[in-house]
């Protein structure tokens, strides 16, 4: 084992049955940070969430090159199923946010969308919980 293997972090993020164990390198980071700086300047979320995609499926396959390729099909399939999880998840596992501050916007714009008057539908799962290191 090498000087920094005990501080490497194992990102195991389970959403459902699915379970993936990744090691983020540098290059996924520093691509996460480009697509969120992009996203903000176009004001456009689908690039962010698009990306994001795109990074974790690099990771998984990174982590089982030997995935064969109609598992690497269902992957994008249930990416796309997954995003907001991912996303958020992700925000987290890359140290750009914590658990708590993304429960506190939740509440922040739900609270703002209910004094508005607006309904608010709050899915029945916890996204942040699916975040485990």
């Amino acid at each position: 084992m090498g000087k920094y293997s005990e501080a490497l972090t194992i990102w195991e993020h389970k959403i459902g049955k699915i379970e993936h164990k990744l090691v983020p390198e540098e290059g996924d980071n520093l691509e996460f940070l480009r697509l969120k700086k992009v996203a903000q300047k176009n004001n456009d979320e689908t690039i962010l969430f698009k990306g994001v995609g795109d990074i974790y499926s690099k990771m998984v396959i990174r982590s089982k090159p030997e995935l064969p390729e109609q598992d690497k099909k269902e992957l994008r399939v249930w990416i796309g199923q997954n995003l907001p999880l991912i996303v958020n998840d992700m925000m987290v596992a890359f140290k750009w946010t914590t658990k708590e501050e993304l429960e506190n916007l939740k509440n922040q714009v739900i609270n703002q969308e209910s004094k508005k008057g607006n309904p608010v539908v709050v899915q029945n799962v916890k996204p942040l919980n699916s975040l485990a290191r």
